[in-house]
């Protein structure tokens, strides 16, 4: 299919903050993967790139070569086979990750096509805000190195060691919001 051939897909840049929260916002996901900035922020990491289809949001993960889960209007199980099926015609998985539950329930003909596993693995990520600003936690000390790491990596960024007066203005922002 044409229209998804993976060429055609954009890496994240500020730019499209506007467009993207456009279709991101109204969805109300709880999951930071469906958030702009941490899209952008770990976007040149995982290589996350992303178009617009069919008035939905399909975001792709070059890295660990999967699709979310588009945003937008639910896709019926027929359209998601099709851009499974144009993913693999280009030697790619064709993997959705970010199946819900409700999803799942409300299309049942899904199993007849796809195989819906949970991932246990990654079904801890509700944190505390204060744990998340202190990176706390056994799954932040892999991204305080993944954050110094993608420094390096960035002409003109630069990190710090994070420290106590970091946390209080990073929590003082998320409890009044960055005006």
């Amino acid at each position: 299919m044409k229209d998804l051939d993976i060429n055609t897909f954009r890496d994240i840049q500020v730019s499209d903050r506007e467009i993207l929260n456009r279709i991101l916002e109204p969805e109300n996901k709880m999951l930071c993967s469906y958030n702009f900035s941490n899209l952008y922020i770990w976007g040149d990491i995982y290589k996350t790139k992303w178009k617009i289809f069919k008035e939905r949001l399909l975001i792709y993960n070059s890295i660990d070569d999967f699709l979310y889960m588009p945003a937008g209007r639910d896709f019926e199980v027929r359209e998601l086979l099709e851009i499974s099926d144009a993913f693999i015609a280009q030697k790619k998985g064709g993997n959705f990750m970010f199946a819900s539950a409700d999803y799942i329930e409300k299309n049942k003909d899904i199993a007849s096509y796809f195989r819906a596993e949970p991932d246990r693995d990654n079904a801890d990520y509700i944190y505390s805000t204060r744990k998340l600003v202190e990176m706390k936690g056994k799954n932040c000390t892999g991204r305080k190195t993944s954050y110094h790491s993608s420094c390096a990596t960035i002409p003109g960024m630069f990190s710090e060691n994070w420290n106590s007066s970091f946390s209080k203005t990073v929590l003082n922002l998320q409890r009044n919001g960055a005006r």
